[in-house]
């Protein structure tokens, strides 16, 4: 029995002859390195583990590879191999990742050979923000002015699992092959004390990998974003694993991000957080892509074995620009006598008060939301829309009629005035505009904001010049 182990050692060339000649070869991993530039020959019959990942190899996959009797992992991935792999018996554990191959691999076990998940779902409506408590159940966060909704990530992976939840979706490679277990966990959880300023629980869980564990953020608005991740080592949280040092590399829309990262020696110690940010990401094509990949690097027995790879506890996206509230209030003049002048200015003040606090309770709301909607003002649409008149009633439905309004700035817009004999709360109201502002796409019409005055429940969405989609189809 023979074991050759290179990893991340930093060594350039070609693979040795030697090796590629041993036939007792049972263990062969190389990962990380260069200079490898074709698939070596493998003499041995009785290999079991093969890796080869990282290491600049092109050209097709060699069809003895596919006969080898004894062979279970097979880890091919990150390389830049071609060819047709149609019909081929692939072993146990397979990695293709990152390659460009072609053809459907036939196989009994793990097979991750997609280089690219996008192609895997269609861009439907976009969304300006995304939080994910990785490992973990849904949870909500409050500070002293909005509250965040986490997402769950708390479904079972495997060795190769691609996986699509909602707009996100999850990539994970790699098995912990020197630990002994055929079937590795890669969500973990704290069984400690709660975490030092972890009310919320979101550090209490984890996801790992054994290689690479990609998330994926699709139906994005295009535009720039702040990307939050949030990280802690809970697994090295034992006096004897202190000495476990887990590296790995961050890479965010295809850019590295964090060279070597470290989550202990950044956040000080174990069970402490620490959060890092990168601003001004840009989003072209609705995608976002955040890649924690294992080079190699740091320990792999400590505190037992199987403990290393990418380690995170959180993501957060929120898009840069906010859209600007321009709300007005109008000036009270008083009468003619001191006592007139007197009751108006306490019902001028009474109604602003009354006024800002509904404006304040619907802004609460649509933070809870996580919202960026405008509120405009009844005057503002009263305005717009000549006090509603008739003549710019564009339609009429079961919800209510949409009148066509002008913006002080010039903006045309639509305003559906929800019918008065709707039961439906501010409240619900306001939930259902959550939905509504979450669909934004080419095809849709855009919601600019709603209002919440008077008794009145109004939506304001983009003009739209053509009519009707029931018109166009009966060709009138």
């Amino acid at each position: 029995m023979i074991f050759r182990d290179l990893q991340a050692s930093g060594l350039k060339g070609p693979f040795p002859d030697a090796v590629a000649r041993l036939e007792n070869l049972t263990y062969l991993m190389i990962s990380d390195m260069t200079g490898i530039n074709s698939f070596p020959n493998i003499s041995s019959k009785v290999i079991k583990n093969m890796i080869l990942r990282n290491v600049s190899m092109s050209g097709p996959i060699p069809s003895y590879i596919w006969s080898k009797p004894d062979l279970r992992t097979l880890d091919l991935s990150f390389n830049k191999l071609t060819g047709d792999v149609n019909g081929v018996r692939a072993p146990y554990y397979t990695y293709l990742t990152g390659n460009r191959l072609s053809g459907n691999i036939e196989f009994d076990g793990f097979l991750n050979s997609k280089s690219n998940m996008y192609s895997l779902w269609t861009v439907f409506v976009d969304r300006r923000f995304l939080h994910i408590n990785c490992g973990g159940d849904s949870i909500v966060t409050t500070n002293s002015s909005y509250k965040i909704t986490y997402e769950a990530d708390n479904n079972v992976t495997k060795a190769a699992t691609n996986q699509h939840i909602k707009n996100w979706g999850i990539s994970n490679t790699g098995d912990f092959m020197d630990d002994g277990i055929n079937d590795d966990a890669y969500t973990i959880s704290t069984t400690s004390m709660t975490p030092l300023g972890d009310s919320h629980g979101l550090y209490k869980t984890a996801r790992r990998s054994a290689l690479s564990l990609v998330y994926y953020a699709f139906c994005l608005e295009n535009g720039d974003y702040n990307v939050s991740l949030h990280f802690m080592e809970i697994q090295f949280s034992e006096p004897h694993g202190s000495l476990g040092r887990r590296i790995f590399d961050v890479y965010v829309q295809g850019k590295l991000f964090l060279r070597d990262f470290n989550i202990r020696q950044e956040a000080n110690g174990t069970l402490k957080s620490i959060v890092k940010e990168l601003k001004a990401v840009n989003v072209t094509d609705h995608k976002l892509e955040i890649w924690l990949y294992w080079a190699g690097k740091g320990t792999t027995m400590i505190p037992k074995r199987g403990n290393y790879g990418p380690l995170i506890s959180a993501i957060s996206l929120c898009h840069t620009e906010k859209i600007k509230h321009h709300i007005r209030y109008p000036l009270i003049v008083g009468g003619t006598g001191a006592l007139v002048t007197i009751i108006l200015l306490a019902l001028g003040i009474y109604g602003r008060r009354r006024c800002r606090a509904d404006n304040n309770t619907r802004e609460r709301d649509l933070r809870a939301q996580g919202l960026q909607t405008l509120c405009f003002t009844w005057r503002q649409l009263q305005a717009a829309t000549n006090d509603f008149d008739q003549a710019n009633k564009l339609g009429e439905g079961g919800f209510g009629s949409v009148f066509k309004g002008e913006l002080s700035d010039g903006t045309i817009i639509a305003v559906k005035q929800l019918s008065s004999k709707s039961c439906q709360g501010n409240r619900e109201f306001v939930n259902e505009i959550g939905m509504i502002s979450g669909l934004n796409h080419p095809n849709l019409v855009k919601l600019y904001g709603c209002c919440v005055e008077k008794e009145q429940l109004l939506l304001v969405y983009e003009y739209m010049e053509n009519n009707s989609l029931a018109l166009a189809l009966s060709g009138k």
